[in-house]
């Protein structure tokens, strides 16, 4: 019986391992999977744009409130976009992983040749030139590359050192001492973000367009409406970061959180 139970536990694992090679990363019905989700992701995207094109000529024959309305809707499908460009990225990335050879087991003593490097597919750098996040939306004078950290909040790379990134509006637009923004604000410090919180100083709201350089961290606000208590945070709604770094962080900035906003230090602090 103990002999009959052995054969049965052996034949189980044989075929536990044969069913994790055959459908293990990189192995054939993995590779076929992973390219059908990337041909949907492809097609959600090319639909997403075709209706960001027909959205954005709706808006620009809109005035007044109508227009802002049809605004915030266009950043929120481009932030789809964004969101659909870094998945599909990402999955050429792992099916890149595939192509480069693995070393194999020799039988002999044969000095081997000594291996080449291989090329392999590199994912295409996204860029955009708008990006949302939290109901928060930075658009620049043209497309530039873009990337999320771990956290999901969104960095953007000069096209050189000696260039900056040109942000010429922002969504919700600061007006009236409401939805404000400020660059690298310091903590305890007076600040650009709200009238009606203690500290306001409306000279640390930066005129636009504003040319944001690496090290920059811009912090966007969104006012709550009506009065509010200014001894505390409850005049905000909410704040987004958006993070100039002066290079492309390494893997796209997944595998890190987002630098300290406040001064002008910007580390990577890698999640694990």
């Amino acid at each position: 019986m103990n002999l009959l139970r052995l054969f049965l536990f052996l034949v189980l694992a044989l075929a536990a391992a044969q069913t994790h090679a055959e459908q293990g990363p990189c192995s054939a019905s993995w590779k076929k999977a992973q390219s059908v989700k990337l041909k949907k992701l492809n097609s959600s995207l090319r639909i997403e744009k075709s209706f960001k094109k027909r959205q954005t000529s709706q808006c620009r024959a809109r005035n007044g409130k109508a227009r802002q309305a049809c605004l915030s809707l266009s950043a929120k499908q481009q932030k789809k976009i964004n969101s659909l460009k870094i998945k599909i990225a990402n999955r050429k990335a792992l099916l890149a992983e595939c192509v480069k050879p693995s070393p194999t087991a020799s039988a002999s003593a044969t000095p081997q040749p000594t291996p080449t490097a291989t090329a392999t597919a590199t994912p295409t750098p996204l860029t955009a030139n708008t990006v949302s996040q939290w109901g928060v939306s930075w658009e620049f004078d043209k497309a530039y590359q873009i990337g999320q950290f771990a956290n999901g909040d969104y960095w953007v790379v000069p096209p050189s050192s000696q260039e900056a990134v040109t942000i010429v509006s922002m969504s919700p637009a600061f007006a009236g001492g409401l939805n404000g923004w400020q660059v690298n604000p310091l903590p305890g410090a007076n600040h650009g973000l709200d009238i009606r919180v203690q500290g306001w100083k409306s000279d640390l709201v930066p005129a636009l367009p504003y040319a944001a350089h690496a090290g920059d961290s811009i912090v966007k606000t969104i006012s709550l409406p009506g009065t509010c208590v200014t001894v505390d945070t409850r005049c905000l709604r909410t704040a987004a970061v958006l993070t100039v770094l002066s290079e492309p962080p390494p893997g796209g900035g997944a595998a890190y959180f987002r630098p300290p906003f406040s001064g002008s230090q910007n580390p990577l602090i890698p999640i694990s």
